[in-house]
């Protein structure tokens, strides 16, 4: 029997997820949708039946990516395939699927001039499917991506 305590926790939690939707007009970052880092990952470790682990101890670096216009992390952990959402506000994340963190969120240094390139790109009905950048992608690669993309329009 579903209880109305779990159903309203369950509405709470699609609600958080679904503002945090992949974008369709611009490159968002976690900050983006209104929420901190513990607003957002909260439910979603609540979700999977882990707690949040303590804030005292920070195992590492993750590097983010841009995914379909949104900034995200995958998870550090070798057996693990997460990936959360990320914020250069606040740039630490803990992983919901596997309960690993805290790591400190590493941004490219050129993060700016990445998210310039993607913008310049198409960007279709079905959201910013053409806004990636995963790590160590030079700029060139990019430029050269956009221009096949544009040659299109």
């Amino acid at each position: 029997m579903v209880t109305e305590s779990f159903r309203a926790r369950k509405y709470n939690e699609v609600g958080i997820l679904m503002a945090i939707s992949w974008p369709t007009d611009r490159i968002h970052e976690l900050h983006d949708s209104g929420y901190s880092v513990l607003e957002y990952l909260g439910p979603l470790f609540r979700g999977s039946n882990r707690t949040l682990p303590p804030m005292d101890h920070v195992e590492g670096d993750t590097y983010a990516e841009l995914i379909r216009g949104l900034w995200m992390v995958r998870c550090s952990e070798p057996y693990c395939s997460g990936a959360t959402a990320v914020t250069s506000l606040n740039s630490i994340t803990a992983c919901p699927s596997c309960g690993a963190g805290w790591f400190n969120v590493v941004f490219p240094a050129n993060k700016a001039q990445i998210e310039k390139e993607l913008m310049k790109r198409p960007i279709p009905r079905v959201g910013m499917i053409f806004a990636n950048w995963l790590l160590g992608e030079p700029m060139k690669q990019l430029r050269k991506e956009t221009a096949v993309l544009l040659e299109g329009v």
